[in-house]
């Protein structure tokens, strides 16, 4: 029986309704204007670097749970959840966080197996029922006292809207060199060659960490194909 590690939760407004999970390292956007174009079609997709969900709406805040398992867990019965959307997402310091592009996020979420590549299930719910909401509100704009509308209706509302992302480990990287600034990890030829930066089987896309230090955005390959 998979085992529930953590769980997180934020609510947020999204801006230009999108959420994103990522690794606090993997902030080049690499293949992350494909990955929202169907994200937009299929509710969430990864750029293999990030997980990308759309939102239908952002005039209410959206609730957004994270769960780190240690196996592939049950599915989610009940409370009207469809999904799950599954995706893949590389995690190079397997230090994660969960927000929308502009910086409103939560960290510390921190599967203990490491760094590696996690699969992700990608549940929703309430999202039509947001889209009427936010109607609710285009309504009373430019009424008199809307401010006084707008603030109740977007309290009575908050949270129908509802994302759960759980998070397990597949896979484990393994790098082929690491010094103090440079990391080089060996890449997966498709992922690497979908985002346009394989060269000699590494990865090249060059980005500023969060210490500042330059490196090599990384890429895991399967534990199977690991010291081939």
């Amino acid at each position: 029986m998979a085992i529930l590690h953590s769980s997180h939760t934020l609510t947020l407004r999204p801006d230009y309704c999108t959420l994103l999970l990522r690794d606090i390292d993997c902030d080049a956007g690499v293949g992350a204007s494909t990955a929202m174009d169907e994200a937009r079609r299929n509710v969430a997709a990864s750029s293999g670097y990030g997980v990308y969900i759309s939102a239908r709406q952002n005039l209410i805040a959206v609730r957004v749970d994270g769960q780190v398992w240690d196996s592939v867990p049950a599915p989610v019965v009940g409370e009207e959840w469809a999904g799950p959307v599954s995706v893949e997402l590389d995690c190079p310091t397997r230090l994660l966080q969960v927000g929308d592009m502009m910086g409103n996020a939560i960290d510390g979420i921190n599967p203990p197996p490491g760094p590696g590549r996690y699969t992700v299930y990608v549940y929703h719910r309430g999202r039509e029922r947001a889209v009427q909401a936010e109607d609710e509100i285009h309504q009373v704009m430019g009424a008199t006292g809307d401010d006084e509308q707008i603030d109740a209706l977007q309290a009575r509302y908050e949270g129908i809207e509802r994302y759960l992302l759980r998070l397990w480990g597949a896979a484990t990287c393994h790098p082929t060199t690491k010094t103090r600034t440079t990391t080089d990890w060996p890449c997966q030829a498709a992922r690497c060659s979908r985002a346009g930066q394989a060269v000699g089987g590494r990865c090249s896309a060059i980005h500023a960490s969060t210490s500042s230090a330059s490196h090599t955005l990384p890429c895991c390959r399967s534990a199977a194909g690991a010291g081939k």
